[in-house]
C-alpha cells in the first residue's frame, strides 16, 4: 500500500512539473531581433494617380523603407506570449520641385512602443513555430526638409496610435537561436496636426494621410534569442 502511494505521488508530481514546462526546451523568455522593411508600392500608386502623372507616375514615397525592431516577451502558456517591441523606421521621400526649379527632400524617422500578444494553435510551442501577433501601441514621427546641403527644416513631432496584425514564423537554427520572419499589417492613426503643418505646409498633411493609408504591409526578418 505504502508503494503504490508512492508511485501516485510520483506520477502526480512529474504530471504537474511537466504541464508547467511549457516553453521550446522549457526556456520561456526570449529577445527578438529584426529588420521591418517595406516597399510602398500601393502609397506611391495612389500618389501618382492623385497628382494626375496615371500609373507610373512619380514614386513620392520612395523605393525601399527599413527599421530595427527589438522586442522582448515570456511565454505565459505553451501557445500563448506577451512581448514588448520597441522600433525606430527611417523612411525617406523622393526630391520634390517647386515650379522656380527649387527642390527639397524628406526625411521621416519614426519611434515606436508596443505591447503585443502571440498566440498559435497548440500543436506549437511558442515561441518557435508558427504563430499570430496583435499589438496597440504608439508612434513619434520626426520629419526634416531638406531644402540644400546647408538649410533643413524641422517639423513639429507627430503623434499617434498604430495597431498591428502579424503573422510570423520561427524557425529554430540552435536549441537557444532561432531566425524570425513574417509579415506585419499596420493602421496608424495620428492625433491631429501641429500648427506647423496645418498652416505652413499642408499639402503635407495630404501627403502624410496617404502614406499611412496605403503603406499597410510590412516584411520582418531577424534572430530570436531563447533563454
Amino acid at each position: 500500500m505504502i508503494r503504490i502511494n508512492i508511485v501516485l505521488i510520483a506520477l502526480c508530481t512529474s504530471f504537474v512539473l511537466n504541464a508547467q514546462n511549457f516553453g521550446y526546451l522549457g526556456k520561456k523568455n526570449f529577445i527578438d531581433v529584426k529588420t521591418v522593411s517595406s516597399v510602398p508600392v500601393l502609397a506611391n500608386i495612389a500618389y501618382s494617380f492623385s497628382d494626375g502623372d496615371g500609373l507610373i507616375g512619380q514614386w513620392r514615397f520612395g523605393y525601399f523603407n527599413t527599421g530595427i525592431h527589438v522586442s522582448i516577451g515570456r511565454t505565459v502558456k505553451q501557445n500563448i506570449a506577451f512581448s514588448l517591441e520597441t522600433g525606430i523606421d527611417f523612411q525617406s521621400y523622393n526630391e520634390n520641385e517647386y515650379q522656380d526649379g527649387s527642390s527639397y527632400i524628406q526625411k521621416v524617422t519614426a519611434y515606436s512602443i508596443m505591447p503585443k500578444i502571440e498566440f498559435a494553435s497548440k500543436r506549437y510551442i511558442l515561441p518557435l513555430g508558427i504563430h499570430h501577433q496583435i499589438g496597440l501601441g504608439f508612434y513619434h514621427l520626426k520629419n526634416e526638409f531638406i531644402f540644400s546641403p546647408d538649410f533643413s527644416l524641422y517639423s513639429e513631432p507627430l503623434k499617434g496610435i498604430t495597431l498591428l496584425y502579424g503573422f510570423m514564423i520561427r524557425t529554430a537554427i540552435s536549441k537557444k537561436l532561432f531566425i524570425n520572419y513574417g509579415a506585419r499589417y499596420t493602421m496608424n492613426y495620428t492625433f491631429g496636426y501641429p500648427d506647423f503643418w496645418s498652416t505652413v505646409i499642408p499639402y503635407y498633411m495630404y501627403e502624410h494621410d496617404m502614406q499611412k493609408r496605403f503603406n499597410l504591409v510590412s516584411i520582418d526578418l531577424g534572430l530570436t534569442f531563447s533563454f
